[in-house]
């Protein structure tokens, strides 16, 4: 389970470095937010090599030895782990603080990109062309 918890744990210090960077962006300061997206996109693939490996220890764990306390925990971390991956990386899941983005899950709509998938798009656009100029220099 620890690797599920480190997938978690990642997850929420992803989040938390956003969000903050957010905050401090409508304050003024853009420095903030250049860090968290760097980090973000650095840890993006470590989290899903983590929330992956840690799904396949839990499927391992319920087929070697069936359902219990421990493997139930284990799955419900792994879980919610893969869902925070999925929440900042991907896909808005929390829905129902709005009443229009609800409204909208509820008429087939579907999910809005996350924020953090949205603005590390754009930043990895600004880099990859800012890149791409450096190297033909």
């Amino acid at each position: 389970m620890t690797i599920a918890n480190f997938g978690l744990v990642l997850g929420l210090i992803i989040g938390t470095v956003y969000w903050l960077a957010v905050a401090s962006r409508l304050e003024g300061n853009a420095l903030p937010m250049r860090r968290a997206l760097r980090i973000a996109d650095g840890a993006e693939y470590p989290m899903l090599f983590a929330v992956s490996a840690a799904t396949l220890g839990v499927i391992s764990l319920i087929v070697a030895s069936g359902w219990s306390l421990s493997n139930s925990v284990a799955g419900a971390v792994t879980l919610l782990a893969a869902l925070e991956y999925v929440n900042y990386y991907h896909f808005q899941l929390q829905h129902f603080d709005n009443a229009r983005d609800w409204q909208g899950l509820l008429r087939g709509k579907g999910f809005r990109p996350a924020h953090l998938a949205r603005e590390l798009a754009r930043w990895r656009r600004i880099n990859l062309s800012s890149e791409a100029t450096d190297a033909s220099l």
